[in-house]
């Protein structure tokens, strides 16, 4: 049962390729897709994983965990240059502009819902 645990992202990984490759048609194209989309997910999930840790400290950034911001910044910075040496100058912008607009946009979203519950109350 452990082996088949450990297996089961790889097949997750495996199975997004063979979508992918059957997509575009394309071994390049499948591979790029992949890297995409989980880059793309480990970037998210970290972003949102340290605006929680933010939000309970109520945005003060000195008292968020250290290992909070070294795993976000690990992930960035193994992240962002396989975005940047593997894809084009088009998808690149696509793969920057997505995950790096999570943080502002989730800052908007919680103002506008604080706000929202302080005039339907």
């Amino acid at each position: 049962m452990k082996v088949v645990n450990k297996l089961t992202p790889w097949i997750y990984i495996l199975f997004l390729f063979l979508a992918a490759w059957w997509a575009v048609k394309d071994i390049e194209g499948g591979f790029q897709i992949t890297i995409l989309v989980i880059g793309e997910l480990f970037v998210m999930y970290s972003s949102i994983e340290l605006y929680k840790k933010l939000k309970v400290v109520r945005f003060r950034i000195r008292y968020v965990p250290q290992r909070a911001w070294l795993i976000f910044l690990i992930i960035n910075a193994i992240t962002w240059p396989i975005f940047y040496f593997l894809f084009a100058k088009e998808r690149f912008m696509l793969a920057y502009l997505f995950p790096s607009i999570i943080l502002p946009l989730l800052l908007i979203i919680d103002i506008i819902a604080t706000i929202g519950r302080k005039i339907f109350k």
